[in-house]
């Protein structure tokens, strides 16, 4: 979701997400005292979820080019 308010003065930014990936191929280091230093694995099904969010906020634009703004981020 995005929307802007007040002349664009003030803008959100929204995103809900949900991914799962299956099959996932990592390799891993192991401990040298097997003899070996690494091996291949298959991971089976990983999540992720979350949220994110920003808020962009412009309390100085003047005509003559001076302009600030900040923004603040959540993950």
């Amino acid at each position: 979701m995005e929307f802007a308010l007040f002349d664009e003065r003030v803008t959100a930014d929204a995103s809900l997400y949900s991914k799962i990936t299956r099959d996932q191929i990592l390799p891993l280091t192991i401990a040298p005292a097997t003899g070996f230093t690494a091996t291949v694995i298959n991971a089976g099904q990983i999540s992720n979820k979350g949220f994110e969010a920003s808020v962009t906020a412009k309390p100085i634009r003047n005509a003559n080019g001076l302009s600030w703004s900040t923004t603040l981020n959540y993950n």
